[in-house]
């Protein structure tokens, strides 16, 4: 390692290297210039002497059938052919020198390497060059066949080419030792040359450089040689050397003259040491009579006072004409500037005296209270001022009684919050508190501070000052309590004036108020709610997608008889009357119940009455009867029906738990009216809904909270949820209608109007059950839930679709720019990124015409329409369940074709 280094910093060694390298450079050009050149010469010789026997069958001066003979064939190509046969234009051989080979098709009797560069109806000679499993080297040549300028078929010749290779191979190892022999030659010369002219001279230099780095500033390079570069440098280096030695002298000078300087008390002082300095080390003395003439230099020369006061130094030169040199300038100029700082050291001394002086004469004499302390509030310094003012006779006093300023606050409060401003803002201005005396009295003081700093920015102490506020605050206080005595006087007056007209304005306004209070707390109740209700609902659903599907997943794949059907189907009916619950609260949120149609209410009040949840009530409550009586006369209204079907389950189970006790009987009456018959509150026909019991009626004073959420008088979580008439006023307020109540000791009745619809149903919705929901397709699923996007993959595979998955709109943007899909299935809410308007905003920008679903917990909204018109096929209601995702898909799979 140690030789290594010393190669490395070795400049001949460098300067050879650097030779050796460009010859290495130059000479692998040149040697692959000409082997390239040489090869190609020799390949192109190759080239004719192997097309030599097709130019001569061409010219009809050689017979096809002479490939027979290879030796003869070896003799006219002057290389060894190995094989050789000529083929028609389909590629059949008809002549070969093994005769049982003819006939076949020419590519059976090639390596595999040959088959991708000849074939049958080539028409421009080929050549190819390969090695076989063995290692021998061939070259193949196929030359075109022709008769009266028509292409008849071609000749095949192989010949081996290890001679050639072996020629190639030896020419590159003559031209490797030629250019070996000529770097070590041209290496020898250099190293040579180098030694005697360069090494002793650099050598010289170096050894004179360590001697005056070791300390002797005498050495010098006695012999630099002729004047080329490197005596040039070698004389450059003796003038540095001595240019080094003078400045080092001069640096010590002023390092002595420095360390007087700082020892000098007056001016007078610091221009005798500079004096004796500049007499020291420059050919100059200091002026001594007024006449004499020649001056060379004036010192201090910058910032100082002039000469006429004492404050400079005049010299005159000892040689004749010599100027200054620039390193004796310099040492003039630093003498100088060492000058300059002590005598402002010494006037700022001065100045610092006399305004230590003033500022004692100020502190002792303010009128106002002034004190320096520690961070902890031990007092450092403090007037008399402040002393007195506390109650004290002197300063000592005062240290020697009380040193902390912390015990004369009335509250440790007001210290920390004195303390706080000052630890935010660094100071603190005007800041009142009440401060104790020595005798125990209180007075009212304004405290102002600031923090004081070094400087690396770290506190210290604090400065302040304290005014005793106490006349001022009395004088405030009696003008305050005269301006408030007339100002009472004064409102006294103007409130005798006013008080019958605002009492009769108070009077009207109580009524008005008292009569909408109630409908306006209800209202704000209800949209808080439903606001609520809106995204936890939303959050639910998505949660039980898994509980629905994944069921209904499994019970597509089991058999009728496995143990897990019943347990299955179990957790999908739990699923489904979550989803049921997750619907109340999606009623009370604005817009749930918008999918409306035409139905008769009768019919909905009789599919009730024949559904399960029915039954299984009436069987728990046998001593309850409910009748229901038809006087409708089939009286139409546009409604979500799955919504009113929930109003009649609400009021009915409500009324048959009112006679669980005691029993009794229920009465649910479908009427039609006229709007005058109703109040008039609603144009046009009524339906009407009234529930009625005649169990015990609702107190009146719970009357005004029936309708708020979760305010219920059952047990919570066994018999109900507080939210069932919640539901049925919300639903009844969305269908445009109305709710009343009548409640007395004995029996509580429900009526609800509805507007009644004239059309008929031709709203209604067909659903064609038998329709093959398999299918086929790539389908896109954007989803920001992971299990949503789960669910909906395992769905589609099972119908058969190609299933793609996003979790953001972002990113099936990203997606589709890569490929094209059939359909898009988007989830209309995708917190934090963008929703599923805006993703397919930037979809049919990229594919016009895109199709798509839109997916969500929520039912139609603004931004649901809004995608539909942009060309949406449709919305499915988050959870769904596999026929309804599948149904939807296959319609708009099939109901248009994609535009292009």
């Amino acid at each position: 390692m140690r030789l290594i280094k010393r190669i490395r910093l070795n400049i001949p060694v460098k300067i050879l290297l650097a030779i050796l390298t460009i010859e290495v450079v130059l000479l692998m050009m040149m040697g692959i210039f000409y082997s390239s050149r040489f090869n190609r010469e020799i390949d192109s010789r190759i080239a004719d002497k192997l097309a030599l026997p097709g130019v001569l069958m061409n010219q009809r001066a050689l017979p096809f059938d002479k490939v027979e003979d290879l030796r003869a064939l070896s003799d006219l190509v002057q290389e060894k052919v190995v094989d050789a046969f000529v083929f028609g234009r389909g590629g059949k051989v008809f002549f070969h020198f093994e005769p049982s080979r003819e006939g076949r098709v020419f590519t059976d009797f090639l390596v595999e390497e040959e088959k991708s560069v000849f074939d049958p109806d080539m028409d421009q000679a080929r050549q190819y060059a390969f090695v076989d499993g063995s290692g021998a080297h061939y070259i193949s040549h196929v030359t075109p066949l022709r008769a009266n300028g028509n292409f008849l078929g071609g000749l095949y010749v192989r010949i081996s080419a290890d001679t050639i290779k072996d020629s190639k191979m030896g020419l590159v190892l003559f031209f490797c030792l030629g250019a070996t022999l000529a770097i070590f030659l041209t290496t020898l010369i250099s190293a040579f040359l180098i030694h005697r002219m360069v090494v002793p001279r650099i050598i010289e230099a170096l050894s004179v450089l360590k001697r005056y780095a070791a300390g002797d500033f005498t050495v010098r390079i006695v012999n630099p040689g002729v004047p080329d570069q490197l005596g040039q440098l070698m004389r450059q280096v003796n003038t540095l050397l001595e240019v080094i030695e003078d400045s080092t002298c001069k640096l010590q000078t002023l390092n002595l003259a420095a360390k007087e300087f700082s020892r000098a008390d007056d001016r007078e002082e610091v221009f005798r040491v500079a004096a004796d300095r500049i007499e020291q080390n420059l050919p100059v003395r200091r002026q001594r009579d007024q006449h004499e003439a020649n001056f060379l230099l004036t010192l201090p020369v910058t910032r100082l006072p002039v000469a006429g006061n004492g404050s400079s130094l005049n010299f005159v030169a000892q040689t004749d004409g010599r100027q200054l040199s620039p390193g004796e300038a310099g040492f003039v100029k630093a003498l100088s500037g060492l000058m300059e700082s002590a005598i402002e050291r010494i006037e700022a001394f001065q100045r610092i005296s006399e305004a230590e002086e003033k500022y004692r004469d100020l502190f002792v004499s303010a009128l106002e209270g002034i004190y320096r302390a520690r961070l902890d509030g031990l007092l450092i310094e403090i007037n008399p001022a402040l002393a007195s003012m506390m109650g004290y006779d002197s300063v000592e006093d005062m240290f020697a009684l009380s040193g902390n300023l912390t015990g004369r606050y009335i509250s440790a409060e007001d210290h920390q919050e004195l303390l706080r401003q000052l630890m935010q803002e660094k100071k603190v201005r005007e800041y009142e508190v009440p401060l104790l005396r020595r005798d125990g009295s209180v007075f009212q003081a304004s405290m102002s501070a600031r923090l004081v700093m070094d400087k690396d920015g770290a506190m210290q102490l604090i400065e302040g000052r304290v005014v005793d506020i106490s006349e001022r605050r009395r004088r405030q206080r009696e003008e305050k309590e005269r301006l408030a005595a007339d100002a009472v006087t004064k409102a006294r007056l103007l409130l005798v004036e006013d008080l019958e007209h605002k009492n009769q304005q108070l009077h009207e306004a109580l009524d008005d108020l008292k009569r909408t209070q109630q409908q306006l707390v209800q209202s704000e109740k209800m949209a808080a709610v439903g606001m609520t209700a809106a995204g936890v609902a939303h959050d639910l659903n998505n949660i039980l997608a898994g509980v629905i599907s994944y069921p209904e997943l499994q019970l597509a794949t089991i058999p009728a008889d496995s143990p897990f059907r019943v347990p299955l189907e179990a957790i999908l009916a739990s699923g489904r009357r979550a989803a049921a619950v997750v619907a109340d609260l999606l009623t009370l949120a604005k817009g749930s119940a918008r999918m409306k149609q035409n139905v008769a209410l009768c019919s909905l009040v009789k599919e009730y009455m024949e559904s399960a949840e029915f039954q299984t009530m009436i069987r728990r409550y046998p001593q309850v009867r409910v009748q229901v009586v038809d006087e409708s006369h089939d009286a139409l209204i546009n409604c979500s029906p799955v919504h009113i079907q929930k109003v009649v389950m609400n009021l009915v189970m409500n009324a048959v738990e009112a006679l669980a006790a005691d029993g009794g009987s229920v009465v649910i009456r479908t009427s039609r009216q006229e709007a005058e018959q109703a109040g008039g509150l609603i144009d046009g026909s009524l339906a009407v809904l009234e529930v009625g019991d005649d169990g015990p009626g609702i107190p009146v004073e719970n009357q005004p909270h029936i309708y708020e959420p979760f305010y219920t008088r059952k047990v919570m979580g066994k018999k109900g949820t507080g939210l069932g008439l919640t539901v049925v006023w919300n639903v009844v307020k969305e269908h445009g209608g109305r709710i009343e109540l009548d409640s007395e000791a004995k029996g509580t009745t429900f009526r609800v109007f509805l507007p009644v619809e004239e059309r008929p149903g031709s709203d209604d919705v067909f659903v064609d059950e038998t329709m093959d929901l398999q299918g086929r397709g790539t389908i896109l699923v954007v989803d920001d839930e992971p299990l949503q996007r789960d669910i909906a993959t395992k769905m589609l595979t099972t119908f058969g679709y190609e299933v793609m998955t996003a979790e953001s709109g972002q990113a099936a943007i990203d997606l589709l720019r890569r490929r094209s899909v059939d359909l898009v299935v988007l989830d209309m809410l995708m917190p934090p990124g963008i929703n599923g308007l805006q993703t397919y905003q930037a979809i049919i920008a990229i594919y016009p015409g895109q199709k798509a679903l839109i997916v969500s917990g929520f039912s139609e909204s603004g931004d649901v329409k809004a995608a539909m018109q942009l060309g949406v096929g449709g919305f499915v209601k988050k959870p769904y369940t596999m026929n309804q995702i599948a149904r939807a898909i296959k319609n708009e799979m099939e109901r248009r074709p994609a535009s292009p």
